[in-house]
């Protein structure tokens, strides 16, 4: 049940650089008519209403004032990267920063992080802007300051440094000219490659920078912007240039404005964030009548799995908007509900919810919003099991309660979900009323393989994770005995059970079968130059592993070790490659290929994870990567 009681409203103003309580009312409407007067007779920079009820407090009307013209100033932000060096502040992470910071100037002018920071022009007006540069530097300075704890001197002086250190590379024209002509002359894929003769990696950086701010100068619009890095990245399968345009893509949408301009005239915010959304889930489709070419081509990008941080970008966006205090339809309130329903299903896939943690947090905020009222208060373990209840089958349910868990919110209200996780397995009786209807038991197991991903990448306590994790293998064999009884699957497998910490097979072992985790997990795992074991990947039910090393014959490229009790089936070799032999030779030619592409790139981000886990393996890349380990050993 709900609780009732009273709310009160506080005016809120914004200056010196915080907030600060002019006064309370019982009454919204007077609240906000309050707030309304503040701006047209105080020159203050910003007011807000917010509500104070028992469980929540949550802004309710926020408005900016005027700002003189020609004032330029930096836009407010409560987070920042440390950078110890220019490679740090040239990263994709620090150009959101900037662009955050800088959100006003860029937008006046139509300008990207990128392009401030790389081209000549733009770092030495931004330098001679002193009032706006100082500002920012003390900013980021004081936010820095928080983290490490040392004196906010000390990082601004570094950040000045590191900055001035940017704008000297910039005003080297004379030194960038080989590389702006091999850009304008042979093109990307030239002009990128001629940079492995750079030795300094933070220069190397910096003038990757430059050529990508060259590339997308001239465009007249952030949609040009856009459109000249996706075609960047369609006609370069270079994996480096592909990051590279994803990253700038990312900056762009990052800004509002850019967002507004892209997706075009939406009738509401309802209506914005569900073509956010199939953005995301690359699913967007122009209408016949209203042609978005650019939206078309990074719905097929993100389609294809393609721009992880865009991805990242537009998820944040929509997080962002479901936290905040706007409407999502401009009527009433039967309105707004029915649209947050709608939002929730495009939302929804077979294992959770699409987005990623921030998501979780948001959707329950936003329940909890909309059945809040002066005299209902709605807790925010209510508005969690509202979210269930609205969810439709029930792997979705336990993906979502899950990645809730893990967020800051849900971690306030961790014993509360975990009692819904437990309601929610008294509701079924048999596995199929769990998963999507119309779907067999090799989905099933798919999808608790995407289940056992999300709870990894949870990071719960482990007094939280275990139960998680009893429930998903109880889940799966309920699911393998039901195909048991169908006797499925018609290959024949051999069962083996493994004991925590067993070595299924070593690395440099030939390869005698390949594996399907029936129940419990496996570690995959590889050894550093120093001697320091690194647990590369975690596989759960529904998996396979081993299947690279029969098809080219390789030798184990890493060690498998049972990280709790488990079950494999087992296809001997001789029945694998039996059924190998059964494809087409082009086919098989096709498969040889691309574990030959798939062993190189395993190779790169195993090395990757090695070094950053202090030591290095034999056979790893120097080379960073941005795709995903290969489950493979």
């Amino acid at each position: 049940m709900a609780g009732f009681k009273d709310a009160q409203f506080e005016v809120q103003t914004f200056g010196d650089k915080r907030w600060g309580t002019t006064s309370a009312h019982e009454s919204e409407k007077e609240a906000i008519q309050t707030a309304e007067r503040l701006l047209k007779d105080n020159r203050i920079e910003m007011v807000r209403v917010i509500r104070i009820a028992k469980w929540s407090e949550r802004v309710v009307f926020e408005k900016k004032g005027v700002e003189p013209a020609g004032n330029d100033r930096i836009n407010p932000i409560d987070q920042a990267p440390v950078c110890e060096d220019a490679y740090d502040l040239l990263s994709s992470t620090s150009k959101l920063l900037i662009g955050r910071i800088f959100r006003s100037y860029l937008t006046k002018d139509g300008v990207t992080p990128t392009e401030l920071i790389h081209l000549p022009n733009h770092l030495r007006v931004l330098f001679r802007k002193d009032d706006l540069y100082n500002q920012a530097l003390q900013k980021v300075s004081s936010l820095h300051a928080k983290a490490t704890g040392k004196a906010p001197i000390e990082h601004l002086d570094k950040l000045d440094q590191l900055a001035r250190q940017v704008k000297s590379w910039a005003d080297d024209e004379k030194e960038l000219a080989h590389y702006l002509h091999t850009l304008q002359e042979k093109g990307m894929a030239d002009a990128h490659a001629s940079l492995v003769t750079i030795e300094m990696a933070d220069y190397r950086r910096f003038v990757s920078g430059y050529l990508i701010a060259n590339h997308i100068k001239d465009g007249t619009s952030w949609e040009d912007k856009i459109e000249r890095m996706l075609d960047l990245g369609a006609g370069n399968r270079d994996s480096e240039i592909e990051t590279l345009a994803d990253q700038t893509v990312a900056e762009i949408l990052d800004n509002p404005q850019a967002i507004t301009e892209v997706i075009g005239p939406q009738r509401d915010l309802a209506s914005a964030l569900e073509v956010l959304i199939n953005l995301i889930k690359g699913s967007f489709t122009e209408k016949p009548n209203t042609p978005q070419p650019v939206l078309g081509k990074l719905s097929r990008f993100m389609a294809g799995g393609r721009l992880e941080i865009c991805r990242h970008c537009l998820s944040s966006l929509v997080a962002r908007q479901l936290k905040g205090f706007s409407k999502l339809t401009k009527e009433g309130h039967d309105s707004n509900v029915g649209a947050f329903a709608n939002i929730l299903a495009a939302l929804s896939d077979e294992s959770g919810l699409i987005g990623g943690i921030q998501i979780h947090d948001a959707v329950v905020l936003r329940m909890q919003s909309l059945h809040t009222s002066d005299t209902c208060d709605l807790s925010p373990p209510e508005s969690m099991r509202k979210i269930v209840q609205s969810l439709p089958i029930g792997a979705t349910k336990l993906g979502f309660l899950i990645s809730f868990m893990s967020t800051s919110l849900g971690h306030k209200y961790q014993n509360e979900a975990l009692v819904a996780v437990r309601n929610l397995f008294n509701e079924f009786t048999q596995p199929k009323d769990f998963f999507e209807a119309g779907t067999d038991k090799k989905d099933w197991l798919r999808v608790l393989g995407k289940l056992h991903k999300r709870l990894q990448h949870a990071m719960l306590h482990k007094a939280v994770h275990e139960p998680l994790l009893q429930i998903l293998n109880r889940l799966a064999e309920q699911v393998n005995k039901a195909e048991d009884a169908d006797k499925q699957p018609k290959t024949k497998f051999d069962k083996m059970t493994f004991s925590p910490g067993q070595v299924i097979f070593n690395r440099g072992d030939p390869p005698e079968g390949v594996f399907l985790v029936y129940s419990g997990g496996v570690d995959i795992v590889v050894t550093t130059s120093n001697g320091q074991e690194t647990i590369i990947n975690h596989l759960g039910p529904g998996e396979l592993l081993g299947e690279l090393a029969l098809i080219d014959k390789a030798p184990r490229s890493a060690t498998a070790r049972a990280s709790s009790a488990a079950i494999l089936l087992v296809m001997p070799k001789r029945d694998f490659e039996a059924q190998l032999g059964n494809l087409n030779p082009l086919i098989r030619r096709v498969m040889l290929q691309w574990v030959s592409h798939a062993r190189r790139l395993s190779d790169k981000l195993a090395g990757l994870k090695a070094r950053q886990n202090g030591g290095s393996t034999s056979n790893s890349s120097e080379q960073e990567s941005q795709f995903h380990l290969l489950e493979d050993a």
